[in-house]
């Protein structure tokens, strides 16, 4: 009402000085007019009331908007502002682990794993399991595992590697399995290569064959039906593997043969000699002389044959 009043009281003191004012020649308010040619006095009662009932309508649309639109427009920039939390929350991801999606994220225990469609992992059993990606490398660290891997690289996922304390795995491109517990890591491999280094040392381990390092000790060899029957049933529930890693070793085999000296000519004219590492239905792997020893993979639509070199 107080503001009414001081309104009020500032229009009465303008129009009232204008009045008083209106025949004089230097009026503010004729020479307002005198583009209109008004030639009498104006009605300054209607233009007070006029005044008023324009000032009333403004006031009226002011309150309106501060009682609806304030409280809608308060409310609106707190949903936008929950919305963008929770998107936020949502993709708190770190861009370099986009490629990366792990069926579960609590302590690995009998659980499945799945990574750029190039790799699976079945878990047994694991301790201080981590992962971690950086461009087309996956680096996964435990410091027990006990899992069956199989690996077929594509665009997204080209190489993996498996750290222990003791014990680096490199994988080429394969079907393996790994126990690992303190003091002792074995490996078999069922396709493809497996490189491990450990105490200084590297070595290749293809399919058919197992790896064993306990303490100072070392044992390359080939596994028998125990290790078919390792494979065939690693993935069933309640499965436990070292019962069946035992009889792995505990068989008579013999150590890996040396692998055959081939040519592989490919469809595009070219010839590669070398040794093979591995061969199966999508791919095949050799160690080419004329590149120093690096191991070579060919998929199965680039080959046109493959012949022994004696």
């Amino acid at each position: 009402m107080s503001a009414k009043n001081d309104k009020s009281g500032e229009i009465d003191q303008l129009l009232n000085s204008s009045s008083q004012q209106a025949n004089k020649a230097d009026s503010p308010l004729l020479r307002a007019f005198e583009h209109r040619e008004l030639n009498k006095i104006p009605d300054f009662d209607r233009l007070r009331r006029n005044i008023w009932q324009r000032n009333l309508a403004i006031e009226a649309e002011r309150r309106r908007f501060r009682k609806i639109y304030v409280p809608l427009a308060a409310a609106a920039m707190t949903a936008i502002a929950v919305g963008s939390v929770h998107l936020l929350q949502r993709q708190a991801v770190p861009e370099e682990n986009t490629v990366v999606a792990a069926a579960a994220s609590s302590p690995a225990q009998s659980r499945e794993l799945h990574y750029s469609q190039a790799l699976d992992v079945s878990v047994k059993s694991a301790t201080g399991f981590s992962e971690n990606i950086s461009a087309d490398k996956l680096q996964i660290k435990a410091s027990a595992l006990s899992a069956r891997f199989n690996f077929h690289p594509n665009a997204a996922l080209r190489k993996v590697e498996i750290v222990l304390p003791d014990v680096v795995f490199e994988v080429i491109g394969t079907q393996f399995i790994l126990h690992c517990t303190e003091g002792r890591s074995f490996l078999a491999v069922s396709e493809g290569t497996v490189k491990v280094t450990a105490s200084g040392k590297s070595r290749l381990v293809s399919r058919g064959s197992f790896w064993l390092k306990e303490g100072d000790k070392q044992q390359l060899s080939n596994y028998g039906v125990a290790g078919q029957a390792l494979f065939a049933s690693f993935s069933d529930p309640g499965f436990q593997p070292r019962e069946t890693i035992e009889k792995i070793l505990s068989e008579k085999s013999a150590p890996p043969a040396q692998s055959a000296r081939v040519s592989v000519i490919l469809k595009s004219g070219s010839v590669i000699s070398g040794t093979l590492i591995s061969e199966n239905g999508s791919t095949v792997e050799i160690r080419a002389g004329a590149t120093g020893g690096q191991i070579l993979r060919f998929s199965r639509e680039e080959v046109a044959e493959i012949r022994r070199v004696r």
